[in-house]
């Protein structure tokens, strides 16, 4: 992955996630005005920097995956507590948006 590939893949999910500069700064052992030079394409990140945003990289996508996860789990839960008649209604829902998705 090229330097600029990973800068922008840093600055995507960093949108995703709501982080600020100040939190990836921190995780990845930089200060924040550095980072934000980097994300600006102002200077060019060092090797040991590229490693840091990597790894943020690496962990903010588990964290997020897990998060997913858990929703996931929350919402199937919910669904679980809701009287039949709902359940089938919701059931109905999702066919026609897979059907939509299809189309």
């Amino acid at each position: 992955m090229s330097d600029a590939t990973l800068v922008t893949d840093v600055q995507r999910r960093m949108a995703e996630l709501s982080v600020t500069q100040q939190e990836v700064a921190r995780a990845c052992g930089i200060t924040q005005p550095h980072l934000s030079k980097i994300l600006s394409y102002k200077v060019n990140p060092g090797r040991r920097t590229l490693s840091g945003l990597s790894g943020w990289l690496s962990s903010a996508s588990i964290a997020a995956a897990d998060s997913a996860d858990s929703q996931l789990a929350a919402r199937v839960a919910r669904l679980e507590q809701l009287a039949p008649r709902k359940r089938m209604q919701i059931m109905h829902l999702l066919d026609t948006i897979e059907g939509i998705m299809r189309s």
